[in-house]
């Protein structure tokens, strides 16, 4: 049964990775952004199952864990050179071929492929003079451009993840605007946020078990049990005051021990007073008493409230956390948790009560969803913040600068997932680990 409690976590911990996953793509698709490949599973061996729909690629993976999205990329807008050559293409008819540096363009110098996108998209079925630099040689050809949507094509591109021309340029992610390329970023994230809210909501809407004020069990030799109490007995007040809560019953039998309480209970339809000395225990009172635990489902309205206080209290402790793990790391970052520590934490949850590792599943939703709005590339707020600082300095950051942001970040990462898979290694490999 113990297996039972580990495939259903780890299933779960892939949910939420696969819908982080599938927010990007949504956002994508609904901003007509071109979206090569959509997989359920990592992005690993050969596809179990593969479909084509439009121009997206669909399937599963053997690792059946999580899933991933790919947006095909521009890898060197900022340079001139043939990386690609649509077949059948203008540039292909007019023999510009893989390797050549374009110079000039109707005498004037191309500087990059974003000012090629910019004066070619403007010029459909126009006949231009093209120079180029081929194997160290200086040369030019008449090329006639294409028609496209309206727009000039030439059917050439610069390296790529996949077979991109230029003129593709609007449907990638480096030719959006900072508002779109930050809602398709932050779509993965919210779409974390969202499941926490569905999962919380449908859990308060089916019901937990919840305490209430009606005795469940009377434990043998307690208390309780020698005075006569019994099950199904409802305590109605404790001391003469009246009881709401199972709460209200705890706390005042903990505040009391080796004292005598009055109790009054309704039984069979008749009010009866008890009056029972309490035992102690650890300095606190003891009764001998077990409470009858009902479930209470919530309406949509209710739980739909419950669950956003519950995201609201959630996100504020996990910023706190977080805020911590940055001014005072020794004093949190020991609770901190890779995939294989989530997993040996939470089988154990879902092994004994499904509705609660929902909620579980729903602080861990919240957490990556948080985790990922940080901005330190590679993550979702990373990328974020490069593409802000972009729009407020009106220009692409230089290669030199983001490759020594994304090594400082993803750096920092590993240091520490490394530190925390060790961490989680260690503490299952000890004696009564786990």
């Amino acid at each position: 049964m113990a297996g039972f409690g580990i495939f259903i976590s780890i299933l779960g911990l892939g949910l939420l990775i696969f819908i982080h996953e599938a927010g990007h793509f949504l956002a994508g698709k609904a901003l007509k952004l071109k979206v090569t490949e959509f997989f359920i599973g990592l992005p690993i061996g050969k596809p179990l199952i593969q479909w084509t729909r439009g121009e997206t690629s669909y399937g599963i993976k053997p690792v059946l864990f999580g899933g991933y999205v790919k947006f095909p990329e521009f890898l060197s807008l900022y340079d001139a050179e043939v990386e690609t050559v649509k077949s059948g293409g203008p540039a292909d008819a007019a023999g510009l071929i893989k390797g050549d540096l374009i110079t000039k363009i109707n005498g004037a110098d191309s500087k990059d492929w974003l000012y090629i996108f910019n004066l070619v998209k403007g010029m459909p079925n126009k006949k231009v003079k093209l120079e180029f630099v081929r194997q160290g040689k200086e040369q030019e050809i008449d090329l006639v451009l294409g028609e496209r949507d309206g727009h000039g094509w030439l059917g050439a591109g610069p390296t790529a993840s996949d077979e991109l021309t230029i003129e593709e340029l609007p449907r990638t992610m480096e030719g959006q605007k900072t508002w779109r390329k930050g809602l398709v970023i932050a779509a993965g994230p919210l779409m974390n946020i969202i499941l926490a809210a569905v999962l919380i909501t449908g859990a308060l809407m089916i019901g937990f078990q919840e305490p209430t004020t009606t005795i469940g069990q009377v434990i043998e030799g307690g208390p309780a049990a020698a005075e006569g109490l019994r099950p199904g007995d409802r305590i109605v007040s404790i001391n003469g005051r009246p009881v709401k809560a199972w709460q209200n019953v705890t706390a005042t039998i903990r505040k009391n021990a080796g004292r005598v309480i009055d109790i009054r209970v309704m039984r069979d339809g008749r009010l009866t007073t008890f009056a029972p000395r309490l035992r102690e225990k650890s300095t606190k009172g003891l009764l001998g008493i077990v409470t009858k635990l009902v479930r209470r489902p919530r309406g949509p309205i209710q739980a739909a409230r419950e669950g956003s206080l519950f995201i609201y209290q959630a996100s504020g402790t996990i910023l706190g956390f977080m805020a911590k793990l940055v001014t005072h790391p020794k004093s949190v970052v020991g609770q901190l948790r890779s995939p294989i520590g989530v997993v040996s934490e939470t089988a154990p949850i879902a092994q004994r009560d499904i509705l609660e590792y929902i909620v579980t599943l729903a602080g861990i939703s919240i957490a990556i969803g948080i985790f990922n709005f940080l901005p330190l590339p590679p993550l979702d707020g990373g990328r974020i913040f490069i593409s802000g600082i972009e729009f407020l300095i009106r220009r692409p950051m230089a290669k030199e600068s983001m490759a020594f942001i994304n090594v400082v970040g993803v750096s920092l990462l590993l240091v520490l997932m490394t530190y925390v898979i060790a961490a989680d290694i260690f503490r299952l490999a000890a004696p009564g680990g786990g």
